[in-house]
């Protein structure tokens, strides 16, 4: 179970916080389903998907209504993705040749392939996984294999179908993550030997904006790029672990389009006595305001974490004890990986007080 002690640093963050005009009510429950996890939700909040992480459903991904609770839907996937409007649902599926392909669920157990790229070729039993959807569904990105066990990020809409986004330099790798709601801006990363060189890491963060990729910082400080708002305006992702801004640290990093200023939001506060390279950090997603990110921090220890402007990088437990929340108090809240567009529900992965895998959902007013 994690420790509740927090840091001077965060102690004040937290004062602030409370200090400030807050909503009268927040709530905190968990998903009620062991053993799964939800990785998105329909903007009206009516419909969650997610994956099972154990047994023989292992991988299988799952469609939770408000009007009739959890189904199995099949497939074969590390991510379940759902549009915004609630009418597409994404992820990946085995084909006749047992690889994994891109895929979109039509109902019951079945999903369409979206198969690979021009001339892809399978390894390591896959073709192409799906990791991004579009507000409305028409857009789909994700990476597919080519040759020499290479990877290329993808777009996928049903009138190009399959759209290889290529790589900044021959013979390396690429790999979108996310799409922007809009479906105009992918992100991700994309290989480049000059990046390596100075900070020992091949990704460098990019934005692959009509098929052409280029770098969110100049010199590819920026690694992977993770989360995008709705227009493209405002993304996050996370450093290199050799970038001189943050001493050797990996931590969020969160860029705008209103300045082109690369910020670094860095991790949760340590506490005494803690290991340095715990001071880490990973987003997973943001708000269309770009003003709430969430992730998680640490990396032996993992913490779920809410970032704002107002108070900083925080833990989600101890943001939710500033409101005066305590019924998740014996839970330990490993990650958050989903954000409303409004920046109003936030959900993430945990274990419950007695020790099992399960979703937590946090709501704001």
């Amino acid at each position: 179970m994690h420790s509740r002690s927090h840091s001077p640093v965060l102690a004040a963050a937290l004062l602030a916080l409370v200090a400030g005009n807050l909503p009268a009510q927040v709530t905190f429950r968990g998903f009620g389903v062991n053993d799964a996890y939800v990785h998105g939700m329909s903007a009206d909040g009516s419909i969650m998907v997610g994956t099972f992480i154990t047994g023989d459903k292992k991988d299988t991904a799952f469609r939770w209504t408000s009007a009739g609770g959890i189904e199995e839907i099949g497939g074969n996937m590390d991510a379940v993705l759902i549009s915004r409007d609630g009418k597409t649902i994404a992820g990946s599926a085995l084909d006749s040749q047992g690889n994994r392909n891109a895929a979109i669920w039509m109902g019951s157990k079945n999903w369409k392939s979206l198969g690979g790229v021009p001339g892809g070729v399978p390894s390591n039993a896959s073709l192409s996984e799906a990791f991004g959807v579009s507000a409305d569904g028409s857009v789909i990105v994700g990476q597919a294999k080519v040759a020499n066990t290479r990877l290329h990020a993808f777009r996928w809409d049903a009138r190009s179908g399959m759209s290889d986004l290529g790589v900044l330099v021959k013979d390396t790798s690429s790999y979108a993550t996310e799409v922007s709601a809009n479906g105009n801006a992918v992100i991700g990363w994309t290989e480049d030997l000059t990046v390596a060189s100075h900070v020992g890491d091949l990704h460098g963060g990019v934005v692959f904006v009509d098929g052409v990729a280029r770098f969110i910082h100049p010199y590819g400080w920026a690694g992977t790029a993770y989360a995008t708002n709705d227009v493209g305006s405002t993304i996050v992702g996370r450093y290199h672990p050799r970038n001189g801004s943050t001493g050797g640290s990996a931590t969020t990093w969160r860029w705008s389009a209103w300045d082109g200023r690369l910020e670094d939001l860095g991790a949760v506060p340590l506490g005494p006595g803690i290991n340095q390279g715990e001071y880490s950090s990973q987003p997973y997603a943001l708000s269309d305001s770009g003003n709430v990110v969430v992730g998680v921090s640490g990396a032996l220890k993992q913490v779920a974490y809410i970032w704002t402007p107002a108070t900083g990088m925080v833990t989600v437990d101890g943001f939710l004890t500033a409101y005066g929340v305590t019924n998740h108090s014996r839970w330990d809240l490993r990650r958050a990986t989903y954000v409303s567009p409004d920046g109003k529900v936030i959900i993430g992965s945990g274990f419950t007080p007695i020790g099992v895998a399960q979703s937590w959902i946090v709501t704001l007013p």
